[in-house]
Formats: C-alpha cells, structure tokens, sequence
C-alpha cells in the first residue's frame, strides 16, 4: 500500500514540476511577412524531418535529403531579410527544454543564401499586440524576455543529408507561452539574400506548467497522500 502510495504522489509531483519534456506542437504562429506560399506554419509542420525513434529526443532527427525544403508549401520565407521575424503560439506556458532551428536545405545554392545566420530569439507568457503580421515592419521587443541574442546558425551546403540541427539551444531555464525569433543576418551569398531570408524546420521541445487552480489541487492531493502515510505507520 505504502509503495502505491508513494508511486502515485511522486507521478503528481513530477507532473506539477514538468520535468519530462515533449515536442510541442504549436497552436499558431505570425509571420512579418511570407513569400511564395512558404508560410510560418511551415516551420512546424515536420514534414522535412525524419525520426529514427523517440519524437520527443530532438537528437533522433535528420533532415530529408531528397526534400527541397524551398518547394512551395516546405519551410518560411520572408520577402524582407532585414528584421524579419516569427512569432509562435505554443498554446500554453510551457517550461522550456530545446529548441531547435534547421536551416533551409536546398537543392539549388543559389537559395542557401537566403538562409539565416544568426538570430535573437525571444521568449514572454502574455500575447503580443506590438507586431502585426505581414507588416514587413522591424520586431518591436517590448515586454519580450531575450533567450538567446545574436545566436548563430550554420548554413547548410547544397541538397545533403543534415543529421543534426542547424542550431539548438538546449537545457533551458525560461517559461512562456510565445516564442519570437528575429532574423539578424543572412548568409548572403546569392543576390536574392538581400530580400528574401528564411528556415526549414524548428522544433520546441518543453513541459507544460499547470496552471495555479491545478498546482494547488495536486498539492492539496499530495498532502492528503502524506496524511494517509502516516495514518498507516501508526
């Protein structure tokens, strides 16, 4: 009886805390603006990506080497390299584990060069009304937390196997609801990198943290659980 006690109160526990990170599915997503029918929602579609196991181990995925991730309809593009920016909606507060960011991956050099190469990434729990989509205007980071600034991300070379992410940041400490990740250069070497930047794939990989109703109530669970304990062992 003891061990299912014990079992049960440590599940809840674990559970209030979020210690087990999954991949998250984002819930929406804005874009300063969007090129060809390469939408936001590319980014997070999965559909150049390939998982050799556990989807929620960011280590297990490799990038479609066969995928043109610049085909209409893979991957965002922005018609503004300068300032473009993203906005996702991960749908709750999540305490954060990975991201992920893998580059565009393209049959053709001319197209790597609209790749991004370095971005500031930003991280807040309340929506943000500053930055319209498709406005093409500059990212406007007031009452934006930043997560990482200046981050470099690696360009890939032309049409091969990418067995590991362009960038990640990892063993994160940060909570929110929106992530918002800002282009801050390009690759720039092909003349379309002056108008056009862009990515293939990122991935978010968190734990959703309860809301204050529910934390009080697994806590007031978790302190019947120790009354029942010690009832016993008397």
């Amino acid at each position: 009886m003891m061990k299912i006690i014990h079992s049960v109160l440590a599940s809840m526990l674990t559970t209030a805390v979020g210690v087990h990170a999954a991949l998250i599915i984002p819930t929406g997503s804005t874009a300063s603006s969007e090129s060809g029918g390469r939408g936001v929602g590319n980014l997070y579609n999965g559909v150049e990506l390939v998982n050799t196991g556990d989807v929620n181990d960011w280590t297990q995925y490799s990038m479609n080497p066969a995928d043109d991730n610049l085909s209409k309809g893979e991957g965002w593009m922005a018609n503004n390299n300068s300032g473009a920016w993203i906005i996702l909606d991960l749908g709750a507060v999540y305490a954060l584990d990975t991201i992920s960011i893998w580059n565009f991956n393209s049959s053709t050099n001319q197209y790597i060069g609209r790749s991004v190469s370095s971005m500031n990434v930003y991280v807040r729990s309340t929506a943000d009304t500053l930055n319209v989509a498709g406005s093409k205007a500059a990212f406007d980071s007031t009452g934006w937390a930043s997560l990482q600034a200046a981050a470099a991300v690696s360009v890939n070379p032309q049409d091969t196997t990418i067995t590991a992410p362009n960038a990640v940041f990892d063993s994160l400490t940060q909570t929110g609801r929106y992530l918002a990740f800002e282009v801050d250069s390009t690759s720039g070497s092909d003349g379309g990198s002056t108008k056009y930047a862009g990515m293939g794939e990122v991935q978010v990989f968190g734990a959703v943290v309860p809301e204050p109703a529910a934390l009080g109530l697994i806590m007031v669970a978790g302190g019947s659980f120790l009354f029942i304990r010690r009832r016993f062992m008397m």
